[in-house]
């Protein structure tokens, strides 16, 4: 309850503003029709009612950051921070901090506050329900004389009642000649939904009831809510019904019986303010009309919009970005050549070093592992492979791996060799680990494997071995045929990895780009071929370390550098695209990649 108090009052507060603004306006421009500023007051209610703000950001000047430099002169314990005053006031706040604030009131007396403001809202409720429970016991008894309309002798204004099925209620001594223009002001209130909006904005002033000027903005609404209707009767019937209409409303505005009920009535409100402003009632003009477009986005701005601070922070220079866009590695794998050969050295010197876990530590698993003499086995994780480590780390194979040169690699696909396949690394999301070591082919190595029936975290066994994920696989091959079957070319061709070598009954051609290969479209995508694609879809993809593919190998998509391409395509013996020079980037000591 100490919030809704809260809000409630910072609500009453922000638009005590709005109201003040509107009642000095409506003093001055006289001419500003009701029916407009009936809209107003619905609005500025709406605000006291909705906690909803639009947040409006505006830009103060970022606080000046000095930088801090060093002196050789400098002494410990006499170190000023210049920047330091900026650099603790948090960006976007304005004012004094709360701790820094004195405090005007005591926190204890809140919760007594917002018990007693529930307790008059609540009582104040209770009250006006009950003076109109017994309003509408008073109508009982009242005639019927049209559809929804009565008369009776119980009441002294004409006025609407009820909510669920309203009613128009008429004074039994009515002039023939005055009902019409007063049932058509009343049938406007039903019409226009008065009788729902009045007790609303008075429930709402019951939640504010502290506020004097919210109790002024409810007075307003029903006087402008009034002289809506009036005006909209002036422009069914016209003004010559201007002199008679006013003696009517003045006759009636002796009666007091509803004034303080949010009962819609005919005479309730500032009787001399509406017989004014019916008497010289006209239409607005263009130049009202503008006036009118401005004041409402004013209230609208005032009632619904937050202005918030937002400081830019202070400018810095920022490192400038390295350009790799000459090395080959960075633009197939998303690594740089450096980030490669920095990464062999660790390993190199983990396994010098003796340091059994750390090199352990560098391999992703699950791996297979294969020992002399032993069928292959599978290792999840380092401190299942630590008891083996001597078995595959013998000293001949140490002393190959610290004969190897760092920064003379292999690309394959998505991994990087070294020792002419004797040990491989992997990158998986920009990370680069160790992959496979060989110190004997044929009997001691371990490595990646095409599958994991023993994985146990359930993670993707593609993804395991080759860095692309399953379902997207999938789902980029059946788009890839989908396409080639709706002989989408150009789409087809942006799918391919760039550049690839097209071999046509043993000659080579160079596809260097999308326009190369949609020159030779149909050799590369007959439709023949686009079927046997079409009924691989049907079966499980296949992979290894370097790709996945479809069937036996007649189509080929790899992830190097992050994204998923076709690298190669097969549609028979005598044409086949694959990767140009085989696909392998190879550095040597001293040579730009």
């Amino acid at each position: 309850m100490t919030e809704l108090c809260l809000m409630v009052a910072e609500q009453s507060l922000r638009l005590s503003g709005i109201i003040l603004f509107l009642w000095v306006l409506r003093a001055l421009l006289r001419r500003i029709p009701g029916s407009a500023l009936y809209l107003l007051w619905i609005l500025v209610f709406t605000g006291l009612l909705l906690p909803f703000r639009v947040e409006i950001p505006y830009h103060a000047e970022a606080p000046a950051v000095i930088a801090e430099t060093p002196h050789a002169t400098d002494a410990p314990g006499n170190h000023i921070e210049a920047g330091a005053p900026a650099a603790e006031k948090p960006a976007g706040t304005t004012g004094t901090p709360a701790a820094e604030r004195p405090a005007h009131a005591p926190a204890d007396l809140l919760p007594l506050a917002c018990a007693v403001w529930a307790a008059v809202a609540a009582g104040l409720l209770l009250i006006n329900i009950w003076k109109l429970a017994a309003f509408a016991r008073h109508l009982q008894g009242a005639r019927q004389i049209a559809p929804g309309v009565y008369e009776t002798d119980r009441v002294e204004v004409p006025l609407v009642m009820g909510y669920l099925h309203p009613k128009i209620y008429l004074p039994s001594f009515l002039r023939e000649e005055e009902r019409e223009y007063i049932l058509l002001h009343e049938r406007i209130h039903l019409r226009r939904r008065d009788y729902l909006i009045k007790p609303a904005a008075f429930a709402i002033t019951l939640l504010h009831w502290f506020n004097p000027l919210v109790w002024l903005a409810y007075h307003l609404l029903s006087e402008d809510m009034e002289r809506a209707c009036d005006e909209a009767v002036l422009r069914r019937m016209g003004s010559g019904i201007r002199k008679e209409y006013s003696m009517s409303l003045l006759t009636l505005s002796a009666g007091r019986s509803v004034r303080s009920l949010p009962t819609v009535a005919f005479g309730e409100r500032g009787i001399k303010y509406r017989v004014m402003n019916i008497l010289h009632y006209k239409k607005a003009g263009g130049l009202t009309l503008a006036l009118l477009v401005l004041l409402f986005g004013t209230v609208a701005c005032g009632t619904f919009a937050q202005p918030v601070e937002v400081t830019d922070p202070p400018q810095e220079e920022q490192p400038a970005q390295e350009d790799h866009s000459g090395d080959a590695l960075y633009q197939a794998l998303g690594v740089t050549t450096e980030d490669a050969t920095a990464f062999f050295q660790t390993f190199q010197q983990a396994a010098a070093d003796g340091d059994k876990e750390a090199v352990a530590n560098l391999f992703r698993y699950p791996k297979q592992l294969q020992l002399p003499g032993a069928d292959v086995t599978y290792v999840s994780s380092a401190e299942e492979f630590l008891p083996h480590y001597d078995e595959i780390f013998t000293q001949d194979f140490l002393d190959a791996i610290a004969g190897m040169d760092a920064s003379a690699f292999t690309q394959e696909g998505p991994a990087i060799g070294w020792g002419d396949g004797a040990v491989w690394a992997r990158v998986y999301d920009g990370e680069i680990t160790m992959a496979s070591v060989f110190a004997s082919r044929e009997d001691r190595y371990l490595a990646y494997y095409e599958g994991n029936d023993n994985d146990s975290s359930g993670a993707d066994a593609m993804y395991q071995v080759n860095g692309i994920r399953e379902e997207e696989a999938q789902a980029f091959a059946e788009n890839f045929v989908t396409l080639a079957q709706a002989d989408d070319r150009e789409v087809v061709a942006s799918m391919i990895r760039y550049p690839r070598t097209l071999v046509v009954n043993g000659t080579e051609t160079t596809l260097e780009s999308a326009e190369d290969f949609l020159a030779h479209y149909d050799e590369i995508l007959p439709e023949d071929f686009i079927k046997t694609l079409e009924s691989l879809l049907t079966q499980p993809l296949s992979y290894r370390y370097d790709g996945t593919f479809l069937g036996d190998g007649a189509l080929w998509m790899s992830s190097a550098g992050g994204e998923l391409l076709v690298d190669s395509l097969f549609p028979s013996d005598t044409v086949q695209m694959k990767p140009a020079g085989g696909g392998a980037v190879t550095v040597a000591p001293g040579t730009e990649p």
